[in-house]
């Protein structure tokens, strides 16, 4: 009986640590994460270029396209692997939030404040944008 007990204390041993090295094994390298972000920063970019700011819907889809930016920026941070990148995206993505939350009229000054271009400028220094 004791036997069995070691046995079964064993194979439990073991595909827990499977789970454990599998879970870990499907996070995104650095490299990986900094291309997914750059996609994110130049379709963001195209698709803020091309909204028609004449009209009222201007600041209703500038609203949505940062909300989608911060959406791809959480979404990186969730499939990064432990290190730099993620350690920086965790910042962004706080800070995307505030700007996202924000009224139209104080977007700005979200956009000017020092603990969000702070955040910004860790994650283009880590990818080395």
């Amino acid at each position: 009986m004791r036997g069995a007990f070691l046995t079964m204390a064993a194979v439990i041993g073991v595909i827990g640590g499977g789970v454990v090295v599998a879970g870990s094994a499907n996070a995104v390298g650095d490299a990986a994460t900094c291309t997914v972000l750059s996609t994110a920063i130049d379709d963001f970019s195209a698709e803020t270029d091309a909204i028609d700011s004449s009209n009222g819907r201007g600041l209703a889809e500038t609203k949505l396209r940062w909300s989608e930016l911060t959406t791809k920026f959480a979404d990186a941070e969730a499939n990064a692997d432990q290190g730099r990148v993620r350690a920086t995206l965790s910042d962004a993505v706080v800070q995307l939030n505030r700007l996202a939350a924000v009224a139209d009229p104080d977007r700005q000054s979200v956009l000017n404040d020092p603990a969000f271009l702070g955040a910004m400028s860790a994650v283009d220094t880590a990818c080395g944008f």
